[in-house]
């Protein structure tokens, strides 16, 4: 019988296609989408129509308890009022505990709802806060969120009715 002796250069090419594939088929599900235009379908979600909503959200900073707060409030439920969508403003006392640094406070939601079809099955919350730090236009925390969050509601109001309630809620804690 004869034997095939592999040269270490054909197995280390070998090698290098194999961790080439690897890391390929690795990275797939991490490649983004391309984003979706403005001109697309009402019914679909558009990162062209929600980087319109970020702009609009961070335009400034807007820390808790600060004017510029309250115009991203009044902004999401003027949103909420354009698409017909009932809205509300909650006000809750809010506590964490000391084990977490001692806060307390009131919290002020902004609850949107697009009602369902039937009423007997539980609501699905998005949620996102819709404050920032006071030295930030708090576009990536956690404004990207809340433009996120009207902009699916927006696609989720012009397509077929769901048969669960959609609720978000937008958080602002203010001590």
């Amino acid at each position: 019988m004869k034997r095939t002796v592999v040269t270490p250069w054909l197995v280390r090419l070998g090698l290098a296609l194999a961790l080439v594939a690897i890391a390929w088929v690795a990275a797939l599900p991490a490649i983004p989408p391309d984003p979706v235009p403005a001109s697309a379908p009402k019914d679909a979600f558009s990162a062209q129509r929600a980087m319109e909503q970020l702009r609009d959200v961070a335009q400034a900073p807007h820390p808790i308890g600060s004017a510029a707060q309250a115009r991203v409030r009044e902004y999401i439920l003027r949103r909420a009022r354009t698409l017909r969508l009932p809205a509300e403003v909650q006000r809750r006392r809010g506590v964490k505990s000391q084990w977490w640094g001692g806060f307390s406070g009131t919290v002020r939601n902004v609850i949107v709802r697009v009602p369902g079809t039937r009423s007997s099955a539980p609501d699905v919350l998005i949620t996102a806060h819709y404050d920032s730090v006071p030295v930030g236009r708090g576009a990536g925390e956690d404004g990207a969120s809340v433009a996120a969050m009207l902009e699916t509601m927006r696609a989720l109001k012009a397509g077929r009715p769901l048969r669960t309630t959609l609720s978000s809620s937008s958080q602002m804690v203010r001590s």
